[in-house]
């Protein structure tokens, strides 16, 4: 038996950790178990249907509910600094999606 744990779970840890445990949509608490396999889920800033990738940099952790309502729709407010976009998060926070080039 491995113990290395799944892509999508070191993902959720790393989210975790930069989100301080708070869900990026509602700001409210989020719990994550050792295995990163259970809630909350990874939510695309840029879905993929609309041309997102699945790199850490397009992702957030948010509570299952705070994803199904926001359903397919982007992030409405984007911002371009020093050839970077960033997102505001329901937070207000700046969070870089990509590098421009």
């Amino acid at each position: 038996m491995s113990n290395k744990i799944p892509g999508a779970a070191k993902k959720r840890i790393t989210l975790h950790r930069k989100q301080h445990g708070r869900c990026a949509i509602c700001d409210n608490g989020l719990r994550l178990r050792e295995t990163g396999l259970e809630e909350p889920t990874l939510d695309h800033i840029i879905p993929r249907s609309k041309g997102g990738s699945n790199e850490i940099g397009n992702l957030r952790l948010v509570h299952r509910r705070c994803n199904e309502d926001r359903g397919n729709e982007t992030e409405t407010i984007t911002i371009e600094i020093d050839g970077k976009k960033y997102y505001r998060d329901g937070r207000g926070i700046l969070i870089l999606v990509e590098r421009i080039c």
